[in-house]
């Protein structure tokens, strides 16, 4: 029994597969910033001409930034919580993407970096075992 629609496997696919090149790109960058150096979407863009927002990210094109329809949100967690942003979200609440939206440092930023990578590998490979 697949936990995605099956109609959704194949579309999901290039998608995915460009969001893993996305952030190995992002983390080749980050791996060369001092880890202890504030965090600066900023100065990511400006090098690589990317960062982790919704404007850069191809399954949030994929998904027409409609995270609950993204295949992350089928496959564990939305990066995103729309209706919490009202106050103060607690940490452990918050998906690894909002953790490394919020980290301080790119140590720190590294560590949910990667995470987010795995998670989008783990899905790809459940996605070309046909969902299962």
């Amino acid at each position: 029994m697949s936990i995605f629609p099956i109609e959704d496997i194949q579309k999901w696919i290039a998608p995915l597969n460009e969001s893993i090149a996305h952030y190995d790109r992002m983390i080749e960058w980050a791996e060369k910033q001092p880890p202890t150096d504030r965090v600066q979407a900023s100065d990511m863009l400006e090098q690589i001409h990317e960062d982790w927002s919704a404007h850069y990210c191809p399954l949030c094109q994929a998904a027409f930034r409609d995270c609950q329809h993204c295949i992350l949100a089928m496959g564990c967690m939305p990066c995103s919580h729309p209706q919490e942003y009202e106050g103060e979200i607690e940490w452990y609440k918050m998906s690894e993407w909002q953790k490394m939206a919020a980290s301080k440092t790119w140590g720190e930023w590294l560590k949910y970096a990667k995470v987010m990578r795995n998670i989008m590998v783990k899905i790809r490979g459940t996605l070309e075992r046909g969902g299962e």
